[in-house]
C-alpha cells in the first residue's frame, strides 16, 4: 500500500484532512464544456480558502436574529435576576431556593466577576448588607467555640427580626465572609453557604464535596439538620436572599429608571 505524506499547505475540496491534495493535470478548452473545468476535476487551492458549502449563502433570519438578540447587557441580566429573587423569596420551595443560590452565586461570588460589579460599573453603587449581630456578639461566640464547649450552631441573619438601628451595616466583602454557622466546631460563612447550595446542593452543579471551602463539612451535616423541613444551608438561602434583595434595590431601581 502507498502512503502519502499529508501536505498541511494544499487540500482539495472533495479531500479529507487525512489525505495529500493531489492535482488533476489541465484538460484543454476544447474537452472542456463551455470552456470550463469538468465538474469531475479536482482544483488544488489553499488550505485557508476552503469554506462549507453554505458559507456564501446569506443566513437566515433565524441565524440573524439569534447573532443579534443573543447576548444581553449586564444591566438587563442584574434586573432579571432580581426580579428572580423576589418570586423566590415569595415562594421559598426547596428546588427554588437551590435556583436561588445559583442567582446569589452569579451576583455575588462568580469568580469570573460578581454580576454585581459588573452591572454597577461606572454608577458610584456600594451595596450595605443588613445583618443581625454585632462585634462584641461575634467575639464571645468565637471564644465559645473555640473552647470546644459547642460544636453546632445555626443563625439565620433575617433582616425581618432587625429593629430599627439594630443589627451591622456591611459591605459586600464583609457580608460574604460573615459566619452565620458552627458546624463541628468550624464556622461558615454566608459565601460558603452560596457555594455549597450551588456547586454541591444542585444549584448549578449536584455532586460530591471537596474539603475547600467548608463543603465537605456541610454536604455531611446536611441531612442530620432540618429547618422548616429543608437541610439547614438550603433554609438559609432564604434569609441570605432577603437580605441581598434590600441590599440591591437601590441600584435596581436606578436600572428600572
Amino acid at each position: 500500500m502507498e502512503h502519502h505524506r499529508l501536505s498541511p499547505e494544499r487540500l482539495t475540496f472533495d479531500a479529507l484532512p487525512l489525505y495529500p491534495s493531489r492535482r488533476t493535470p489541465k484538460l484543454p478548452r476544447s474537452q472542456s464544456s463551455h470552456g470550463r473545468r469538468s465538474p469531475t476535476s479536482r482544483r488544488s487551492v489553499p488550505f485557508h480558502h476552503i469554506r462549507t458549502q453554505n458559507t456564501h449563502e446569506a443566513p437566515s433570519p433565524h441565524a440573524q436574529i439569534f447573532r443579534r438578540y443573543r447576548v444581553y447587557t449586564n444591566e438587563q441580566l442584574f434586573v432579571w435576576d432580581l426580579d428572580k429573587l423576589r418570586q423566590i423569596s415569595q415562594n421559598p420551595h426547596p428546588r427554588n431556593l437551590l435556583d436561588g443560590s445559583a442567582i446569589l452565586r452569579r451576583l455575588l461570588t462568580d469568580s469570573s466577576g460578581p454580576l454585581l460589579h459588573k452591572a454597577a460599573k461606572g454608577r458610584d453603587f456600594k451595596p450595605i448588607f443588613r445583618v443581625i449581630g454585632s462585634p462584641e456578639g461575634d467575639r464571645l461566640l468565637e471564644d465559645i467555640f473555640a473552647s470546644g464547649a459547642v460544636t453546632f450552631r445555626y443563625s439565620n441573619p433575617d433582616p425581618d427580626a432587625l429593629k430599627e438601628g439594630a443589627g451591622m451595616q456591611l459591605g459586600l466583602d464583609g457580608f460574604l465572609a460573615r459566619k452565620i454557622h458552627f458546624v463541628d466546631g468550624k464556622p461558615i460563612t454566608i459565601k460558603e453557604v452560596i457555594n455549597f447550595c450551588a456547586n454541591v446542593a444542585g444549584g448549578v452543579h449536584a455532586g460530591q464535596p471537596s474539603r475547600r471551602d467548608n463543603a465537605e463539612v456541610l454536604y455531611n451535616n446536611s441531612s442530620n439538620v432540618l429547618v422548616n423541613g429543608k437541610p439547614f444551608p438550603v433554609e438559609s438561602i432564604r434569609s441570605i436572599i432577603d437580605i441581598t434583595i434590600q441590599a440591591l434595590e437601590p441600584l435596581y431601581e436606578r436600572l428600572r429608571a
